[in-house]
């Protein structure tokens, strides 16, 4: 790591590099503008700066320190002072700083538990071990694309998705059993062995679009309630199993939150949870009913993963719904993960008082 002057940094920021210093520390965030909570424009209106006492400070708000955590994986060297500098020649792009050059990263800060993963090899196995460590671990992101969970090609290929496998996988299942719903339709009753038949009611198909929408709005329940009570348990710390089967499901996306091929539920995964939900609905309900409600909560699955994905890899415009909630699930991550459970919608967020608050941005 070298020493960076003024004079270097704003060559930088004229070529469209996102640098700052900070406690005398220089930082290239060009990889995270369009991760960071707030959008691009207050890293662009800032670089080249010293941001030391506006990220201390309330206005636009506080940074958390999960955020300075991250932060110290792009550092680039210490900054030189005026002062410092004078006499001194310096070679722009020296330490591959500039035209292209790779930006070397550190950890730097929380290195005593990240020292006991080795990224370079499968970590699902590492991660099982870490015991009390486990939960501290995962919740401290780090900025890396991807993460192999297994050792074998197999099992790796299959725990991982393209954004587009859940609407090619779900949509032709959702056409199928709604047009199955619609031909058994007749003479639906609901509750008919309830009561000996007192809370009995006839369920006609023009009822097909209420129930459609009502398994939409169920899915939001659904998202809600798994991302707060199954994806954020914290597993105890003597089980391997529990703490791998939480590592899985969620922890590793909360460790590594930019991994493309982890941001949706691959399609096997997935099917395992339509599976018990089809049982269930089925066990409770008329066919054509259920069919009817399963197909509107997959497609609140999917628009949900679709979301998700584009909240971490999209960049919607400043001002727009889609940045906000860009931002509200950023923080969830980084700043405030004990809120800010619902990811398409902050309906039951709002319901149930784990509403995330929201921040300005310059």
């Amino acid at each position: 790591m070298g020493r960076i002057s003024k004079k270097e940094l704003d060559t930088w920021k004229a070529a469209g590099r996102l640098c700052f210093v900070r406690e005398n520390r220089v930082y290239d965030v060009s990889e995270f503008a369009s991760r960071h909570p707030g959008g691009e424009k207050p890293l662009k209106n800032n670089a080249g700066r010293d941001v030391t006492t506006l990220m201390d400070r309330e206005n636009p708000h506080k940074h958390s320190s999960n955020a300075y955590k991250l932060m110290e994986q792009y550092y680039i060297g210490e900054f030189e002072s005026e002062t410092e500098s004078n006499g001194k020649h310096h070679v722009n792009g020296q330490n591959g700083h500039l035209n292209g050059g790779t930006t070397h990263k550190t950890n730097g800060v929380g290195k005593s538990v990240e020292d006991m993963v080795d990224y370079d090899k499968p970590v699902l196995w590492q991660v099982i071990n870490l015991g009390e460590k486990y939960y501290e671990w995962t919740h401290i992101p780090v900025s890396r694309d991807t993460m192999r969970l297994f050792r074998y090609d197999f099992i790796e290929y299959f725990s991982t998705s393209n954004w587009y496998a859940v609407p090619l996988t779900w949509i032709p299942f959702i056409m199928m059993i709604c047009w199955l719903a619609i031909q058994q339709w007749q003479d639906v009753w609901m509750f008919d062995s309830v009561f000996g038949g007192a809370l009995k009611i006839s369920v006609s198909y023009e009822a097909f679009p209420l129930v459609f929408l009502a398994g939409i709005l169920l899915w939001t329940f659904l998202e809600y309630t798994l991302h707060r009570f199954l994806f954020h348990m914290e597993p105890p710390k003597d089980s391997k199993i529990l703490i791998g089967l939480h590592f899985v499901l969620h922890g590793q996306h909360h460790k590594v939150p930019f991994d493309p091929g982890r941001l949706v539920f691959p399609p096997i995964a997935s099917a395992v949870f339509v599976i018990m939900y089809y049982f269930v609905l089925t066990a409770i309900l008329p066919v054509p009913v259920a069919y009817t409600l399963m197909g509107g909560t997959l497609l609140g699955y999917i628009c949900y993963d679709l979301t998700h994905y584009y909240l971490h890899h999209g960049s919607p415009g400043p001002g727009t719904y889609f940045q906000e909630l860009k931002t509200y699930h950023v923080r969830h991550h980084y700043e405030i993960q004990d809120k800010g459970f619902g990811i398409s919608s902050k309906l039951w967020d709002i319901a149930f008082g784990t509403l995330i608050p929201s921040i300005k941005t310059n």
